[in-house]
C-alpha cells in the first residue's frame, strides 16, 4: 500500500444535502421575477403578445 500523499491537486465528490423546502407559487414567482437573469423578459422587442392575442385560461387552484 502506497503512503498517503496529502500535497498537489486531487479531485473529490461534494455533495449538498439542504433540507427539502416546497416554496409556493406565488414566493418562486417573486424570487423569478427579482432575479436579473429575466431582465431581457422587460425590454419592448420581448413584449410580442397583446391582450387581442387570446382569452386568459382559468387557473386551476
Amino acid at each position: 500500500m502506497s503512503p498517503c500523499r496529502p500535497w498537489g491537486p486531487k479531485r473529490v465528490r461534494v455533495i449538498i444535502l439542504l433540507p427539502e423546502e416546497d416554496i409556493g407559487e406565488e414566493e418562486w414567482l417573486q424570487a423569478a421575477g427579482a432575479n436579473p437573469a429575466f431582465d431581457f423578459l422587460k425590454e419592448p422587442q420581448e413584449d410580442i403578445y397583446t391582450l387581442s392575442d387570446g382569452r386568459p385560461s382559468a387557473r386551476i387552484a
